[in-house]
């Protein structure tokens, strides 16, 4: 029997042990980086769609665009640690495809099957050796104890649900939020490999509301986000705030409704200005969360 190690440029992979290195040098051992990789080489030179992606990836399990987005971004710090080349390129309005041809090697592992082989028969052995024999005159015994058994887990089941502590509604916006930001292009500069700076996106946030010095701040480990003194359910807060992203900044005008304590929903026009270049990305999006 045999496998296949799959090489771009200086990087090898391996699936079966789920090894990313560099030069002999393990870098990472991120399984859906490495499914990502194999992925991205089956299929090339062509294009994977993200649907494509997400669903080959995460299967039924529901996620956005962003998680695939954060993935590929990942492989691509990983591989630019090591490499000036693009590894992974993005074509736009479709998915991502690789950027350079993979190369294969052929790898035996005989040693590997048979120790396996000599595993499993060992295992086989021994449990025929000590598997116990069936006692027919215990048969009533057995079933009454399992009948107890039953009755004591059903019984567990229901005192915990009857004691454990419920989660008690929020009295004001303060404590944990989860946002989910959706992002839209307006319009975008195109770089020198003619793709677009900038791409729809939508994030999943964890953020904080904090009082400090008598003001409400909305904190994440991205930025804070300070509301003013006084919030009041209906009516619109405005803020306006920058923050670092990438090899730029993003400047946002953000306003925000609080409906209750549980909710809230907000809108917001932003710039992407990268370093020495001027905005090369302009666009809106909306917020909600409800928890």
């Amino acid at each position: 029997m045999s496998n296949h190690s799959i090489h771009i440029a200086s990087f090898e992979f391996d699936t079966q042990r789920v090894r990313l290195s560099h030069n002999g040098k393990l870098l990472s051992e991120d399984e859906k980086m490495i499914r990502l990789l194999q992925l991205l080489a089956q299929n090339y030179p062509n294009t994977l769609t993200k649907q494509d992606l997400l669903d080959q990836l995460w299967g039924e399990v529901v996620v956005s665009e962003a998680s695939l987005a954060k993935l590929v971004s990942e492989a691509r710090r990983t591989f630019s640690a090591h490499e000036e080349r693009d590894i992974i390129k993005t074509v736009h309005g479709k998915g991502y495809r690789l950027a350079l041809e993979p190369q294969y090697t052929q790898r035996s592992s005989r040693l590997d099957t048979s120790a396996l082989m000599q595993e499993q028969v060992t295992e086989a052995n021994n449990r025929s050796a000590n598997e116990p024999a069936v006692k027919s005159r215990d048969e009533s015994r057995s079933y009454g104890l399992l009948l107890l058994v039953g009755l004591l887990v059903m019984g567990s089941f229901g005192a915990g649900a009857y004691f454990l502590p419920r989660e008690k509604e929020p009295e004001n916006v303060l404590g944990r939020w989860q946002l989910i930001d959706n992002n839209v292009v307006l319009h975008t500069e195109i770089n020198s490999d003619n793709y677009p700076f900038c791409e729809d996106t939508v994030e999943y946030l964890n953020a904080t509301m904090i009082q400090r010095n008598g003001a409400y701040i909305l904190s994440s480990p991205l930025l804070e986000i300070n509301l003013g003194l006084n919030i009041e359910y209906g009516k619109p807060l405005n803020a306006n705030f920058s923050y670092r992203d990438g090899t730029g900044t993003t400047h946002t005008q953000l306003k925000l409704i609080f409906d209750g304590p549980r909710k809230l929903a907000g809108k917001s026009t932003w710039t992407w200005e990268m370093d020495g270049a001027g905005i090369l990305c302009k666009g809106i999006s909306s917020m909600v969360s409800e928890r």
